[in-house]
């Protein structure tokens, strides 16, 4: 029906096309029920968790503000009228007003978390204040037992109880994941009221006030724990939103890569045009950016650089990119620069599987060796970006390929024409020395879980990678 006025159609075509517009109807009155929904939400949700509120009314004013239910009516007008070339820029900029939507939403979750870990960290300092008093209290107790003298201990108890009521008010006052740190600390504090009643008897029962302090002691350090522990549910959460956007920018840059790979390719073995010279410089520039995009991304992503495999594998790209874009850059396009792109498809393929690990997978490997520590010894280490199972099959990935490109080179292969055996024996050397390291940080890494003898060899599996197979 493209091109032809409405009365140019058939019955059946204009009843088709009713029937879509129709349907487009329905999707511009269910966006506005969603976005009155969304915003009647966020007013309730402000009552206990503020920031989340804040980003659902943030987000249904996105939408609206966006022009979301009117880009899906006009787009239904138009489809009823066949003007379909207008109902897909509607349709276009329906689409571009949920992803400011969803955005938004997920900001939220960013910045939940931010904020949580942020008074974690002042409550956590709390508590250890408390426990610190709490063991005072109770050495002050044991040496009044001796001298049979307890005078003074029920005031020092009645400031701890004081003090843990105000890290308890702060707690109830956070969001509702800290509900079980408050009823701990609560806890905590009938205890410390029971030894201050203890103290306080006419007759003194020794064994009664120490029983009670322990008790507050106990509950402190649960409370510690509880919220070490809900600390380190957040930080996960932010490391695993950090991991699927840069597993995200390297498809994008892998796509990117793959397309350029293509009409790279295209222009091997031809006698260039002035105007062909042109647009290779054009793919040089291009090469030149994807270059540069990746170098941002280890400057700026916290904790890329700390992955010893992917600090390598971001120094291997920029090496292959820049002889790229170089021999682009000048106009000419030969093998060397198709095997370049060719190993930058392979690393960057490399990288999204290395970041794409089960969770579970990752969960099975720390534990494997026993690792974990028991909780009140302090808040757990920042766990890295960079999971130990990913640096593990990056490494894998990458000594499958370099056994992959000296086998091509024995063999004669054009897949391997440019590559010496003086730049693979440098490329073995540095795989080599970072697997050391490796393996050694493997061994001492945080939590002790993870023992990996030094003499265990990498199990390699050349065939598994080959680049005229990519499906990005």
């Amino acid at each position: 029906t493209l091109g032809r006025e409405l009365d140019e159609l058939t019955a059946r075509e204009r009843s088709d096309l009713e029937r879509i517009a129709e349907r487009q109807r329905d999707a511009a009155e269910l966006a506005r029920e969603t976005l009155d929904e969304l915003s009647e939400r966020g007013r309730q949700m402000s009552q206990v968790d503020p920031a989340k509120g804040e980003a659902m009314s943030e987000a249904a004013r996105q939408g609206r503000e966006g022009g979301l239910q009117e880009s899906l009516e006009q787009a239904s007008e138009q489809i009823a009228q066949n003007q379909t070339g207008g109902a897909t820029q509607n349709q276009d900029e329906a689409i571009e007003a949920l992803e400011q939507m969803l955005e938004e939403l997920d900001n939220a979750g960013k910045n939940k978390d931010s904020a949580l870990r942020r008074m974690l960290a002042s409550v956590i300092e709390s508590i250890e204040a408390l426990i610190a008093r709490q063991q005072r209290e109770i050495a002050n107790l044991a040496r009044a037992r001796g001298e049979n003298d307890y005078s003074g201990l029920d005031a020092a108890m009645i400031r701890l109880d004081q003090n843990t009521l105000g890290v308890l008010a702060q707690v109830r006052e956070g969001p509702g994941e800290l509900r079980p740190v408050a009823d701990l600390l609560e806890e905590a504090s009938g205890a410390q009221r029971e030894a201050i009643g203890l103290l306080r008897a006419d007759e003194i029962v020794a064994d009664g006030v120490s029983f009670a302090e322990d008790n507050s002691l106990r509950l402190l350090t649960e409370a510690k724990a509880e919220a070490e522990k809900i600390d380190e549910q957040a930080q996960d959460r932010e490391q695993d939103r950090l991991r699927a956007e840069l597993r995200q920018a390297y498809r994008e840059t892998l796509e990117e890569q793959v397309a350029l790979s293509a009409e790279s390719s295209a222009m091997l073995g031809v006698e260039l045009t002035r105007r062909q010279r042109a647009g290779v410089r054009a793919m040089g520039a291009r090469q030149r950016t994807l270059r540069e995009r990746l170098q941002t991304l280890l400057d700026e992503v916290e904790g890329l650089g700390d992955s010893l495999m992917f600090a390598l594998a971001h120094e291997q790209l920029d090496a292959l990119m820049a002889s790229a874009s170089g021999t682009l850059g000048d106009g000419r396009v030969d093998r060397a620069v198709l095997l370049n792109q060719s190993m930058s498809i392979q690393t960057l393929q490399m990288l999204v599987e290395a970041l794409g690990q089960p969770e579970q997978e990752e969960q099975d490997f720390e534990e494997g060796g026993g690792g974990g520590g028991g909780g009140g010894q302090g808040q757990q280490p920042k766990q890295p970006l960079v999971p130990p199972m990913g640096e593990l099959i990056l490494l894998r990935s990458m000594q499958a390929q370099i056994a992959q490109l000296t086998r091509r080179a024995h063999e004669g292969d054009e897949r391997a024409s440019g590559m010496d055996t003086r730049t693979l024996s440098q490329m073995q050397r540095r795989l080599g020395e970072r697997a050391l390291e490796l393996i050694e940080q493997l061994n001492q890494g945080p939590g002790e879980g993870v023992q990996t003898p030094v003499d265990t060899p990498v199990e390699i599996e050349p065939s598994q990678i080959e680049p005229e197979e990519v499906q990005p």
